[in-house]
């Protein structure tokens, strides 16, 4: 039992597992190297579409806020005052909420 586990046969079961390692190495690298290939080239196709969908989504919104933008200006010209007491309103309740607060 004592041969079994001899420092000598530790050391050549180590040499050989060194050498098979070696030899797959290479294979590995290579396997490596082509599924890396094919991961870059799929993600290169998904990036021009997130690109291509970010910018059309950028234009869109762009234009739901211009529109939106055009929309309350009209409104606000052609009825102006409920807008002019709506402000008033508001300054007058935030007025009187700091300034309760300092009491």
């Amino acid at each position: 039992m004592a041969e079994l586990f001899s420092d000598q046969r530790i050391n050549e079961a180590l040499h050989l597992l060194n050498e098979v390692a070696k030899d797959k190495r290479a294979e590995l690298a290579q396997m490596i190297a082509v599924k890396y290939g094919n991961l870059k080239s799929m993600l290169e196709g998904i990036r021009e579409e997130i690109e291509r969908e970010s910018a059309d989504a950028y234009r869109r919104g762009k234009d739901q806020v211009s529109h939106a933008v055009k929309e309350v200006d009209q409104s606000v010209h052609a009825h102006p005052w409920p807008y002019i007491a709506g402000a008033a309103l508001t300054a007058l309740i935030l007025g009187y909420l700091f300034g309760n607060s300092r009491r």
